[in-house]
């Protein structure tokens, strides 16, 4: 990285680095990715840095929002006036194809820019979900994360790249990963001991495992232990099956890996589906899997993707030379144990994403229960009036129900906002049309409304 001398604010952490870095972002949720781009934002207006963010609309206009509502007091005119905000398609397909030359010369452009004013420095956030769009060039987007680390050599310039692990499939993310020399995950820096220089990047992951027998021990435990950090980061079974086996790959004597799962093959074949068929059949009872008849048959070492009561899978490493492969056996059981573990939690993080969404459902079915027993007259002498019946509790949607539902159970907008994964301003969107919808002006007055009709 080229070094100006003055160290960066990153914002997010407290940790600072020198200018003219490259990381890559990982982020899984709105809440996480908020949680480090703003403040890495925020902290670039602050000292004075010209501050360029390229991403979708709804990003944009939520970073605006944020800056609106909570640096516009912090942040005088001169520093917020360094802020431009634009679509992913300005920077990366402006004619409407993708040319890696071209956007590393508008990198170039905005650094220049900068110098020439009186600007302390310069940053760029990309937010790289618009290469699954089927953009002409989007093909080359390994090769052009690698040439901006030769950019960053010869001037000061910070680029952060957002990659969203919901959209972004495991093989590509692991590519990605070779190609940045820094990490961000979970708001902590990490050192990357997959990257690799530019010129040894021609082709993604497959021209990378050329080169892994020369690697040092320490580095291949150096990439195993990034592995399993970032296997939290993973989404789902299938970004896990395919981030995983794009990294044992790269494991001194490991000829190939096949990730059987429950629910995928990677890579798929008939052998290896009778293998995933085995898995389904041991899903509650992970002790009744014959591991020693899966060896013999394929001729792989098994490694178990299992808790004490589910497994999800088992991971099959051909090995071709057991000397080179040897020390690192047990650090892929490891793997394998914290795939089980990040597994374990997805299916833990569901539930809970799932409940409030339950809670206004159950509430919903229950007035319009109460409500049919009043119209058989089994309810007659009831003097609690039934709240469905209140104008324009009908005409609310499904989201609506939920941040209601959460603001009578005493949850004030920021944690609302959190457990919804929304932001805040969102969450008051909402609240006005709640509020227009019912005939109110206040969550006061909504809380009185619900009250009045509760009997209480």
């Amino acid at each position: 990285m080229a070094e100006s001398g003055r160290m960066l604010d990153l914002g997010f952490t407290p940790e600072r680095l020198p200018e003219g870095t490259h990381a890559c972002f990982l982020f899984s949720d709105e809440v996480e990715r908020r949680s480090v781009i703003y403040p890495f934002v925020r902290a670039g207006l602050k000292d004075l840095e010209d501050v360029y963010y390229y991403a979708d609309a709804l990003a944009t206009e939520l970073l605006e929002r944020a800056l609106d509502e909570q640096t516009t007091a912090l942040l005088s005119r001169d520093e917020l006036s360094r802020l431009n905000v634009a679509s992913a398609m300005d920077m990366y397909y402006p004619t409407g194809e993708f040319v890696p030359r071209a956007t590393l010369e508008l990198l170039l452009q905005l650094y220049e820019l900068s110098r020439s004013s009186d600007a302390r420095g310069c940053r760029t956030v990309g937010e790289m979900a618009w290469a699954l769009r089927g953009v002409p060039g989007s093909d080359q987007l390994v090769e052009y994360e690698a040439s901006i680390n030769t950019l960053v050599d010869t001037i000061p310039l910070n680029v952060l790249c957002e990659y969203d692990t919901e959209q972004f499939d495991g093989e590509t993310i692991f590519e990605i990963l070779c190609v940045h020399p820094l990490m961000v995950i979970r708001g902590q820096i990490m050192r990357n001991p997959y990257f690799l220089p530019s010129e040894e990047v021609v082709g993604g992951a497959h021209h990378v495992r050329r080169a892994r027998e020369s690697v040092s021990q320490d580095n291949v435990l150096g990439r195993l232990l990034l592995v399993q950090l970032i296997l939290a980061e993973l989404p789902d079974e299938l970004r896990i099956a395919e981030f995983t086996r794009g990294a044992l790959l790269q494991v001194p004597g490991v000829r190939d890996v096949h990730v059987c799962m429950t629910g995928c093959v990677i890579p798929s074949g008939e052998q290896w589906e009778s293998v995933r068929q085995r898995c389904v059949q041991a899903k509650t009872d992970p002790n009744s899997l014959d591991v020693s008849a899966i060896e013999r048959e394929t001729g792989t070492s098994v490694l178990l993707v299992r808790t004490t009561a589910r497994l999800f899978g088992v991971v099959l490493v051909d090995v071709d030379d057991p000397a080179l492969f040897s020390p690192y056996q047990d650090f892929l059981v490891n793997i394998a144990n914290a795939i089980a573990m990040a597994l374990e939690a997805k299916r833990g993080q569901v539930e809970l994403r799932a409940w409030p969404e339950r809670v206004a459902n159950l509430e919903r079915r229950l007035w319009r229960i109460a409500r049919e027993f009043e119209g058989t007259g089994v309810l007659a002498g009831a003097t609690t009036p039934d709240p469905y019946d209140l104008p324009g509790v009908a005409e609310l949607s499904p989201r609506q129900w939920e941040v209601l539902t959460r603001l009578l159970q005493g949850e004030r907008v920021p944690r609302i906002a959190e457990g919804l994964f929304l932001s805040q301003s969102t969450i008051r969107n909402h609240l006005a049309d709640i509020f227009k919808k019912l005939g109110v002006h206040s969550q006061e007055e909504l809380l009185d409304l619900f009250r009045g009709a509760r009997g209480e």
